[in-house]
This record gives C-alpha cells, structure tokens and sequence, in this order.
C-alpha cells in the first residue's frame, strides 16, 4: 500500500489561481464548526486540484461558494468529488481592508459534437425513400413507431 501524507496540503491562496482556473473537488467536502473557525461561523472547507498546475490545495469556502455548490451538486459530500468549479476572483473590502477574494461557480463540460458519420445511412435506401410520395413518407414513419412483434 503507497504512504501517504499525514499533514494537510496548504491553503488555497488568490496568488496561485488565475481568473477562471478550473479546480476539481479531490476529497468530500466538510462543515468545520463555528467554535473552531477564526471568523465565528461555520465553513465549508474541501481540498482540490488546481487543473492548471496539478497542485493540491485545501479551500475554505465563502458562503456564497457554498451554497452555490449545494444547488447544484447537492447535500451529499460524495456527489462533490470529481466534480469541476471554476475559480472568480474579486477584489473586496473586509473589515476595511481590501482583499482578493476567491469565489467558485460550478462548472459544467461543454457539450461535445456527436462524431455522426456522414455516410452511416444506406445512400440507396435513402434515394428510395426520398423519392416517395408524402402519404407512403406518412405511412413509413407510422409504420416505425409500431411496437416491434415479441420473439
């Protein structure tokens, strides 16, 4: 069995990410408790892989990162893992001091083009069928959505 690390990756910090990097969620996420946070509220926190650079990192997450996450990919901290968020830096004034401050959105893979094979369909068939008349045309897609006979 490989070892393992025993002390925690380090905190994810504004200077390592870009605008619009990509982390994906490597261990479940966790609520740490209000009582053992430096700001008296309780947060959600999850280590992640930084796409860009492959670097593991653990993440407190803001509120709004938070709940954001919960909308889309639900209560249960296994639906998170593997799961992408797309990092949003802003700059914003806390406690009268201006910070960077890291948000996530979730992200979703764009669609990928299906690989259709231009010539898949029998080219004779379908001259055939282009070529009858719009009531046989009616019949045949009727006829296509019959239930096939039980074997």
């Amino acid at each position: 069995m490989p070892l393992k690390r025993l002390g925690a990756p380090p905190y994810l910090l504004p200077d390592e990410v870009e605008n619009d990097d990509l982390v994906e969620i490597v261990e479940k996420p966790y609520v740490v408790p209000a009582d053992k946070t430096k700001w008296g509220r309780e947060r959600g926190k999850t280590t992640v892989k930084l796409m860009r650079t492959g670097d593991i990192r653990r993440w407190t997450l803001n509120a709004t990162t938070w709940d954001r996450l919960i909308d889309v990919f639900g209560e249960d901290a296994d639906q998170w893992l593997n799961k992408k968020v797309r990092i949003k830096k802003e700059e914003r004034t806390i406690s009268g001091v201006a910070k960077t401050v890291l948000f996530g959105v979730p992200y979703k893979e764009p669609q990928q083009n299906l690989d259709i094979q231009p010539h898949s369909v029998d080219e004779e068939l379908l001259a055939k069928v282009r070529g009858l008349p719009p009531e046989a045309k009616k019949g045949l897609l009727e006829a296509l959505k019959e239930k096939p006979a039980e074997a």
